[in-house]
């Protein structure tokens, strides 16, 4: 029995070792297969990728971006993404009027030769919606890099993005700062005279209030203005300026047209025609600024200095007196000066005592010392010695060496 199971095993042993041996070939024979079997498949697989690259290829070179659209969606499809397939179909897309599809594929490729440029004229096509494409676009105005020949073709694209960022800027001014206000400058230098640019240019100067600077480029409107925002821009540039010219005094009233009631501007206007002695205009401007507000102090004061310019005395008379008896605020009008200007007034109508109760009342006593020392001498002519004292006394406590004043007080 020992020898007997002693056999078999031997034979177990025998027939276990030749029979893994089998399947183990087998197994090694379908792998193999299977491998190559997956070999062809990535061969053929690379084969219609590359044979539908090459074809997007040709059509592309025919200009028949539709078919040629096809074939390189159909690579990409097929796993051919590489930067060259996304290029491409981006060129297609663009040509084909699809620029949102084509900015997808086209922002993959930027470092591909020609990308950028697509990619910008891309952006301008369905516009600058976004800060990305702002930036993008502001970044391309200078383009280094570009294939030999192209030179015309850059240039072209160039211009494109300048004239599409100003267009951009005056529709959003508030994107402008210091940097980005260049370009609407540029474009305006290198192109025909464009009023919307110089607008928006003369809007960004208003609000940093650079007022030479609007004024420079108003000057440069080729149609008159009638923007009653740029009036009034034009206009408070002027003011600022200081001018008085009679080019600025038309500005002005334009604007006094739009806002009658700014009486910032009337004023200023007025203090032209006075300026220019032409006191009737003065008043009549004053007169148009009261219609609109009866208590504007200010107004009413310097439509008494035009009256007394012309010798209207007693109209004079009755606005400062109006002003001092209104309850309202005076606009910061100084009591002290309302005096003054009633001294006068009455010292030109010979109502001397009358004036130096006014002078008297003054606070700032040195800003009437000249007209206290010439009512003095008119207290002296008419022998009123006791007016005249008066006259010297006050002046004196304020300035004891005013002209000859110790003398006539010995």
């Amino acid at each position: 029995m020992p020898l007997v199971d002693t056999a078999i095993r031997c034979l177990t042993r025998f027939f276990a070792i030749h029979t893994g041996r089998y399947l183990g070939s087998k197994i090694d024979e379908a792998v193999e297969k299977s491998r190559q079997k997956q070999e062809e498949e990535q061969r053929l697989a690379e084969q219609r990728k590359r044979g539908a690259f090459w074809g997007g290829i040709r059509y592309a070179q025919r200009s028949m971006y539709k078919e040629a659209l096809q074939e390189f969606q159909r690579a990409y499809d097929l796993g051919l993404q590489s930067n060259s397939c996304k290029y491409n179909l981006g060129i297609c897309h663009t040509h084909l009027g699809n620029y949102e599809q084509a900015i997808s594929y086209l922002k993959d490729t930027i470092n591909m030769e020609g990308a950028k440029e697509t990619l910008a004229s891309a952006y301008i096509c369905v516009g600058i919606k976004n800060d990305e494409i702002l930036n993008f676009l502001i970044g391309m105005r200078e383009i280094e890099n570009y294939s030999i020949g192209a030179e015309a073709q850059i240039r072209n694209i160039i211009d494109t993005i300048h004239v599409e960022l100003a267009n951009y800027f005056v529709i959003n001014p508030s994107k402008l700062d210091d940097e980005k206000i260049v370009i609407l400058k540029d474009v305006l230098n290198q192109n025909e005279i464009n009023d919307s640019y110089i607008i928006a240019i003369c809007k960004y100067y208003f609000n940093k209030q650079d007022y030479s600077s609007v004024i420079h480029y108003v000057e440069k409107l080729q149609k008159k203005l009638s923007d009653i925002e740029m009036i009034k821009i034009y206009a408070i540039s002027l003011k600022n300026a200081k001018d008085k010219s009679e080019k600025a005094l038309e500005v002005y009233n334009d604007y006094l047209r739009i806002e009658p009631e700014n009486y910032s501007m009337r004023l200023y206007v007025g203090e032209i025609f006075h300026l220019r002695e032409e006191y009737e205009k003065e008043i009549e401007l004053y007169k148009y600024g009261i219609s609109i507000d009866k208590t504007n102090s200010l107004i009413k004061m310097n439509m008494a200095k035009g009256y007394m310019k012309i010798n209207e005395i007693d109209k004079a008379i009755v606005e400062i007196q109006s002003i001092m008896n209104s309850a309202q605020d005076n606009y910061g009008i100084n009591t002290s000066d309302l005096h003054k200007l009633l001294g006068i007034c009455f010292m030109k109508k010979g109502m001397y005592r009358i004036c130096l109760k006014q002078f008297l009342l003054c606070d700032n006593k040195v800003d009437v010392l000249e007209y206290l020392y010439l009512l003095g001498q008119m207290f002296e002519k008419k022998s009123d010695m006791e007016d005249a004292r008066i006259c010297w006394e006050e002046i004196y406590s304020v300035d004891s060496t005013y002209k000859d004043i110790s003398t006539k007080l010995t």
